[in-house]
């Protein structure tokens, strides 16, 4: 039986390597696929092994706020599920982090190697591997979610031991972040940074017509032209609040993301 554990960060990067090792079941890296969905760009790490509740009534809060009521019911079982069922990971089991250069894989790369610091850990870094092309132009894959299962095995071939300098800093990293009491953190020349919550309003005013427009799309052009990967909720969130502020009008039902337009007030 295979001792090796590959950890995903998100559902769509999960999905792809599961394909990929279904029809290669005879590589030596060949295992079972967890994984870690939680998002630790965002929301409070204050020393989050001792603080989880203090993580889970800040996403409550801001679901509630994009009135996604449906994620509020759901998230003491992820939560569970992400730290404790999915990370259930024996000390003998060799652990591969797979990760791009986005914040949000990279900050759980840390928090992954400090939590199985007694395993042995390997990383693959899709970034370091895989081209991608668009419109003519090639650039790097930023995440493993945008990687198909024939990439992935192009990722593969560039799997590297985390060796104990390397760990230990990544460690040391962690355990810095664990201590600021910062709700977001990006990715600036390879270094994870706090930065204030409202980072990405100066980017959703940007990007928000003089006219009326779906939200939903102005938030996929954030996200689309940002530097950064972050999730949509949260951009949802911020703009709620620009709109609270009185810098963004909206028209329609702010039930979703959806069901309302938003335009420069």
């Amino acid at each position: 039986m295979s001792n090796y554990f590959h950890i995903a960060i998100g559902d769509s990067p999960r999905g792809t390597i599961r394909v990929y090792f279904k029809e290669h079941k005879d590589s030596k890296y060949y295992g079972e696929t967890r994984c870690f969905r939680d998002d630790l760009s965002t929301g409070s790490i204050y020393e989050l092994e001792r603080n989880i509740d203090k993580r889970v009534q800040w996403f409550k809060q801001m679901f509630i706020e994009t009135v996604e009521l449906e994620f509020i019911k759901e998230i003491d079982k992820e939560i569970e599920e992400n730290y404790n069922l999915e990370l259930s990971i024996p000390e003998d089991g060799k652990i591969i982090v797979w990760h791009g250069d986005n914040v949000i894989e990279q900050t759980a790369l840390r928090y992954l190697a400090n939590r199985f610091k007694n395993n042995e850990i390997y990383e693959i870094s899709v970034s370091k591997s895989v081209e991608k092309e668009f419109n003519g132009e090639k650039y790097k894959a930023r995440a493993t979610g945008e990687c198909n299962p024939e990439e992935i095995g192009k990722a593969l071939e560039n799997i590297s031991l985390i060796k104990e300098d390397t760990k230990q800093m990544f460690m040391d990293e962690w355990n810095e972040l664990r201590k600021s009491k910062s709700t977001l953190r990006i990715l600036k020349d390879g270094k994870i940074i706090n930065v204030d919550e409202s980072y990405y309003d100066a980017d959703i005013l940007e990007y928000t017509p003089n006219e009326f427009m779906k939200a939903a799309r102005v938030i996929g052009t954030v996200m689309g032209m940002s530097q950064q990967v972050v999730g949509d909720t949260f951009i949802d969130y911020r703009l709620r609040k620009l709109i609270e502020a009185g810098k963004i009008e909206y028209r329609g039902k702010l039930r979703s993301m959806r069901e309302f337009d938003i335009k420069i007030k």
